[in-house]
């Protein structure tokens, strides 16, 4: 039986538009496929920068509160802001420990515009008077190296300064020896640094 030729032209348009509907799938299919990669590529990309970031923070964390127990340990050799007072107090008890006679002459404050401060911190200038035995005087030098704060000794001088009996009103008898107070004149100089 043949066909007419009408219906094997139907038959090839149809079988070409049955193609082009095919081939026209497998390209959207293909397109939404590669677009769908494409994304979760992205997405996957996203995911791990994340993971990586979130393991740096946790990372960074525990340095953190590993370093806290530092960083009090370290701030506490500084004078605290208003701290002064309470700095003054441990000198003058050093002094007191080690038999000192201590005056203080000078202390000043010296903030961003005087000098050159470091890391938000301010100079705090000390000067002092002592009045002691060598040993005692030595015992207190000792001591200040000791004190819970950073301190730097600028002027340490020591001036020996014997004192006797000879300015009272009376003369004492002949041959007597008066006794002799040995006492020593301390002038200290002291920088330390003080939070802001």
């Amino acid at each position: 039986m043949k066909l007419p030729s009408f219906l094997k032209q139907n038959n090839i348009i149809a079988l070409i538009i049955l193609n082009i509907i095919v081939f026209g799938g497998y390209a959207f299919a293909f397109f939404s496929m590669k677009a769908i990669q494409e994304n979760m590529s992205l997405l996957q990309n996203e995911v791990e920068t994340s993971v990586k970031k979130n393991d740096t923070l946790h990372s960074i964390e525990a340095i953190l509160r590993d370093s806290n127990s530092d960083i009090e340990k370290l701030q506490s050799y500084f004078i605290a802001p208003g701290g002064i007072v309470a700095f003054i107090e441990t000198i003058e008890a050093q002094a007191e420990v080690s038999g000192v006679e201590t005056v203080i002459d000078y202390v000043n404050v010296e903030g961003d515009g005087q000098s050159k401060v470091v890391g938000g911190k301010e100079i705090v200038r000390l000067r002092l008077s002592t009045k002691g035995s060598w040993e005692n005087s030595t015992h207190f030098l000792s001591l200040l190296e000791k004190v819970p704060f950073q301190i730097n000794l600028e002027r340490v001088s020591f001036i020996y300064s014997p004192e006797s009996e000879s300015s009272l009103s009376f003369a004492p008898p002949k041959g007597t020896k008066l006794p002799v107070k040995k006492s020593w004149k301390g002038s200290i100089d002291l920088t330390s640094l003080k939070l802001k």
